[in-house]
């Protein structure tokens, strides 16, 4: 495998390092989950339009939209639980998706194998990285960690669904068109009660919807090919270092010694993995 598909999947795990920062703080100013979710949809398609043609979309049986309504799944739980629990918090919950991705694999008969010595290594630096959150008695913080659980699960099943659409020049758009028809509804009441300024939302469409939306989908299919489910979520525990650090930057978020370790085991982990996990 050459350097070109690595970068597929590094190019992806760079911007979604970003993604809970940025959501977090669209959330702070009124702006609605399922807004959000249309917002970057929308922006997200733009990207992908020239593909768009409705005769020869229409004609597709259901399982090939199966990604993009666990995806919506996925974007609605993640919104919601920023809402109640801090986003490094989220993002070291989500990660945990290639737990997930592993279980469905087998039962799809994939041939996915997991190190012990990584899964150890990845259990006690998410460990010591949730001792840092604001992890309060509360019932608060049990919803926002329901929600981050199917966050992780959706995740999780997203990535070893990707195969069924592998193969199709229309995937990217196989993936945001359900999201945009699940959202609009809800979005519609959403932003009858916010009312964003139109220069906010097409911030939102651009930054989040074009650049990391669209840019992370676009890498992340063209790397599914190449990688199991199970690879590929394993791959998105390099979010956190780019989480710990936006959140560090921009919004006075403090970490020690003992974090930089948990990371550096979360690394390695991935590490680890990548050639073991390969898909044949």
């Amino acid at each position: 495998m050459n350097f070109k598909i690595y970068l597929y999947i590094m190019i992806p795990m760079l911007l979604w390092s970003t993604h809970s920062v940025f959501a977090k703080y669209i959330l702070t100013q009124g702006v609605g989950v399922f807004e959000i979710t249309l917002y970057k949809s929308l922006g997200a398609m733009l990207v992908f339009l020239y593909f768009f043609n409705v005769k020869k979309l229409i004609s597709y049986p259901w399982i090939k939209w199966l990604p993009g309504v666990i995806f919506f799944v996925n974007s609605i739980s993640f919104g919601y639980a920023l809402k109640y629990i801090d986003a490094y918090v989220l993002m070291v919950l989500e990660t945990s998706c290639f737990i997930f991705s592993y279980l469905l694999d087998r039962y799809l008969k994939k041939n996915v194998k997991l190190s012990a010595i990584a899964v150890i290594a990845f259990f006690i630096g998410i460990s010591i990285l949730l001792s840092y959150g604001t992890l309060n008695n509360n019932n608060e913080l049990l919803i926002g960690i329901l929600l981050a659980i199917i966050a992780s699960v959706s995740l999780g099943f997203f990535n070893s669904t990707l195969f069924v659409i592998d193969e199709n020049k229309d995937k990217n758009v196989l993936i945001m068109l359900p999201m945009i028809l699940l959202s609009l509804p809800f979005a519609l009441y959403e932003g009858s009660t916010s009312r964003v300024e139109f220069s906010n939302i097409i911030l939102i469409v651009l930054i989040f919807g074009v650049v990391q939306t669209g840019g992370s989908i676009y890498f992340l299919t063209k790397a599914s090919p190449y990688f199991s489910g199970t690879t590929l979520s394993i791959f998105f525990l390099l979010t956190l270092p780019g989480t710990f650090f936006v959140e560090w930057l921009f919004m006075g978020i403090t970490f020690d010694y003992a974090v930089l370790m948990a990371l550096f085991l979360i690394i390695t982990s991935v590490v680890v993995n990548t050639f073991m996990v390969r898909k044949d």
